[in-house]
């Protein structure tokens, strides 16, 4: 059996956290209750100590908390843990019902008082369905905002559907599921299942609708640009696509349609959309929708007892002979066949803001059309034809001052780079040197840089110019850490190898001055330091794009040290 190397504790949205100070965990009885709640949630943490406890959810930040709390801790805890944003849900679990519901009632996220699990239970299964979709990630595409997370969204298509699928990529994901629900014997047995059965005994759709460990596993990873667990699953989210877009295909019912789909979002993202109508946006999930108005209405309500979300009303227009997003109608096709029609999109399906309209406090409705591929701006089109898959969503990300996400995408592109293609690797450790310089980390800025040039030195002269830009990335390094001399001498080999190229690049050519008359200032080499400030200027002054930023540092420098 391979061995599973991963960072990720949780692979979830979601955590369910249990205070209650006569908690054994080790019981029979707390073993037994906790099995109410393991078909919605894997990651199930007990706690006695209220100090332990407040721990534990201060150092979450990627997941929703869902919170079952006995009332004597419920009393003293609550209004702190109201205001915390990680925190989805509160249910509070005692023996005297009307005494706690007197004092829980003025709390927006207490969802009850509870003299029994099973009661929790349902109403934990209805929120996280609601919590789902509040976590769908929305990304705008519109010429007034920065839009990057509309062409990360459909990059990471294109990279998912377009990865080599074989046999072997869903026995990998067996066994790393196995590893992750290993405590958990009721998605234990649903792996079992999965394993044994193929696609002709149950669909992809039947399996992605039944909200086990998959459709968890997929929109943890699609929301948080989890490239180890997507290329995990990627067989499966193509399968999933592949049969929405065949019976989309072999679906003659070409009639208009309008569905409905409830989210709770940011006050931030709310404002976003509201400031770019007839904007197009995408929704980063396989989105289910219904086309049952009212059950769509009291999904997007629930959230407006969220201090942190406005909820939102999507109406959705769609137009059968003119759209090229697949969509299919369950009916039958999922996997509780439910008697209610829902709609399935593809993941990534595009549409348009129409309108907004207001209902009443904290809920809007939002009038959307999916519209056609050809409506995609070329530009996009062209930027994601071209794109280096991962590489470049890894470089969008920190574009984006997503710094998180862009390390962990290109450490994991590390991990998978075959040692021979020498480039790539370069490539790679220059871009986790720059992520980890701007978090300010700069030991490990300067041990990926030193790494960069080492592969570099297998295979370029010591004077090749394509050394430059790394001779100068570790003087930054140098300089930061105050190691002027180190730093000085870098920058000089950056400066040195430069001259070497057939094509000077004046611009680069003058940082490259000023970054060495910047250290001989700081070392009282005033003289030197003029030295070099003039060169940069004369070269800045051979750019055809002169900055005026640049030439503004340049004669500060020359003024402090005349």
């Amino acid at each position: 059996m391979a061995s599973i190397n991963s960072k990720n504790s949780c692979i979830e949205n979601f955590i369910l956290i249990w205070l209650d100070k006569n908690i054994i965990e080790t019981s029979d009885e707390y073993q037994n209750s906790i099995q109410l709640f393991q078909s919605f949630v894997n990651t199930i943490k007990l706690f006695s100590n209220p100090d332990e406890f407040r721990q534990f959810i201060r150092k979450i930040i990627d997941e929703k908390l869902f919170i079952i709390i006995s009332g004597s801790f419920g009393e003293n805890l609550v209004s702190e843990l109201e205001i915390l944003p990680q925190i989805f849900s509160i249910y509070i679990y005692c023996n005297q019902k009307k005494y706690h519901e007197k004092w829980a009632k003025n709390f927006e996220k207490v969802k009850g008082v509870y003299t029994d699990l099973q009661s929790i239970s349902n109403a934990f299964r209805r929120d996280i369905r609601q919590a789902n979709n509040d976590l769908i990630l929305i990304n705008i595409f519109s010429p007034t905002i920065n839009s990057n997370g509309f062409i990360c969204s459909l990059l990471l298509k294109e990279i998912l559907l377009n990865i080599k699928s074989n046999d072997q990529m869903k026995k990998d994901f067996i066994e790393y599921s196995r590893f992750y629900y290993n405590k958990n014997s009721i998605e234990l047995n649903l792996i079992d299942q999965y394993e044994k059965q193929d696609s002709n005994q149950i669909s992809s759709i039947q399996w992605y609708t039944r909200e086990c460990f998959i459709y968890s596993m997929i929109n943890r990873a699609l929301r948080l640009y989890d490239i180890e667990i997507l290329n995990k699953i990627a067989f499966f989210i193509q399968d999933l696509h592949k049969q929405i877009k065949d019976l989309h295909i072999k679906s003659h019912d070409y009639k208009q349609l309008t569905v409905y789909y409830g989210q709770g979002i940011s006050y931030d993202q709310f404002e976003k959309l509201n400031m770019n109508i007839n904007s197009l946006i995408s929704f980063n999930s396989f989105l289910l929708t219904t086309i049952d108005k009212e059950i769509s209405l009291n999904y997007a309500k629930q959230s407006q007892n969220n201090r942190d979300l406005v909820s939102i009303f999507f109406q959705i227009e769609i137009d059968q002979s003119k759209s090229s997003f697949p969509f299919v109608s369950l009916d039958e096709l999922d996997s509780y066949h439910d008697i209610d029609r829902y709609i399935l999109f593809s993941f990534n399906s595009i549409f348009r803001i129409i309108n907004i309209e207001y209902l009443e406090d904290k809920f809007w409705k939002i009038n959307l059309i999916l519209i056609d591929k050809n409506e995609i701006n070329d530009s996009i089109q062209k930027q994601i034809r071209k794109s280096k898959g991962y590489f470049s969503l890894g470089q969008i990300m920190f574009e984006m001052n997503n710094l998180n996400k862009a390390k962990n995408i290109f450490e994991i592109l590390l991990q998978n780079t075959n040692g021979i293609n020498q480039k790539e690797r370069v490539s790679i450790h220059r871009m986790l040197g720059r992520i980890n310089q701007k978090m300010e980390n700069f030991e490990s800025a300067l041990s990926h840089y030193n790494e960069s040039m080492k592969i570099q030195s297998s295979y370029l002269s010591s004077d090749n110019p394509l050394l430059s830009p790394t001779f100068a990335s570790i003087g930054a390094i140098f300089e930061k850490l105050g190691n002027l001399n180190q730093a000085l001498d870098h920058y000089k080999r950056a400066v040195d190898t430069s001259h070497q190229a057939s094509k000077i690049d004046p611009y680069i050519i003058a940082y490259y001055y000023i970054s060495i008359g910047r250290i001989l200032y700081k070392q009282n080499k005033n003289l030197e330091a003029r030295k070099n400030f003039e060169l940069a200027l004369k070269f800045e002054e051979k750019s055809h794009v002169p900055n005026n930023n640049f030439l503004a540092e340049i004669h500060h420098y020359l003024m402090i040290v005349s």
